[in-house]
């Protein structure tokens, strides 16, 4: 009886740890997902913030001139 109780409450476990990896696994593909995602906006922040400091030195000049 006793043995049969240990070894449903360690398949009980296994489920457990079963879902948790498979939780976890999820959670870092959704981060990794989210990483590249950031990244690409960072990227095409730092273009913009590039051109406009470009536009800005230009019209700088324009205004010395």
């Amino acid at each position: 009886r006793r043995k049969i109780a240990n070894r449903e409450s360690a398949k009980r476990s296994k489920i457990r740890k079963k879902a948790e990896d498979a939780k976890l696994l999820s959670a870092a593909e959704t981060l990794l997902q989210d990483s590249a995602s950031m990244r690409k906006t960072i990227t095409d922040l730092q273009k913009k913030v590039d051109t406009l400091y470009a536009e800005n030195v230009k019209l700088r000049m324009k205004l010395g001139e």
